[in-house]
């Protein structure tokens, strides 16, 4: 598991935020790092593997991102992907 949180993840946050805006052509408005309150992401990954050959049965991959933006409730996105290997000797 690998996480990251505070004042550098929201400023690396607004960063792609306003890249973003700018290629599609939208506004923020007065949006900047100092509205967003609080930032983290999680990277997980866990792996299922065969002991004799450690070859991988199964991998599950997610990410959380959790965000607080002055006056508005928190925000949370989880992705998950999970992957099987049937493995053909």
């Amino acid at each position: 598991e690998l996480s990251a949180e505070g004042p550098a993840l929201a400023r690396a946050i607004v960063q792609t935020l306003v890249a973003v805006a700018e290629q599609t052509n939208q506004d923020l408005g007065d949006f900047s790092a100092d509205k967003l309150e609080q930032a983290r992401r999680t990277n997980r990954i866990e792996i299922v593997t065969d002991p004799a050959t450690l070859r991988p049965y199964e991998v599950e991959s997610s990410v959380e991102v959790r965000l607080q933006v002055q006056g508005e409730a928190p925000q949370q996105q989880l992705e998950r992907k999970r992957f099987y290997f049937d493995w053909q000797d």
